[in-house]
């Protein structure tokens, strides 16, 4: 990674199927109407997903990407029961 160097992977160093996933989101309140949340997440995807944000976050070994409200609910179930 070229945030950190030289510096081996967990995976490298001996402890195989170590994973680590941080996740940001912006959250807004229940019942906001669709057009808006639909409105809202295709900006945000837009100024992740330029490539002057992908290079920023990359300096910091961050992959960003955009997800839609469903993936994301998806996700967050997923990452409750686990």
């Amino acid at each position: 990674m070229s945030a950190i160097g030289d510096i081996p992977s967990i995976n490298a160093s001996g402890i195989p199927g170590y994973e680590v996933n941080v996740w940001h989101d912006i959250f807004a309140p229940k019942g906001l109407p669709t057009v808006i949340t639909n409105k809202l997440n295709s900006e945000i995807k837009r100024v992740i997903l330029a490539n002057e944000s992908l290079e920023l976050l990359g300096k910091d070994g961050i992959n960003g990407f955009g997800a839609s409200s469903e993936q994301f609910h998806q996700l967050i179930a997923k990452e409750i029961t686990l």
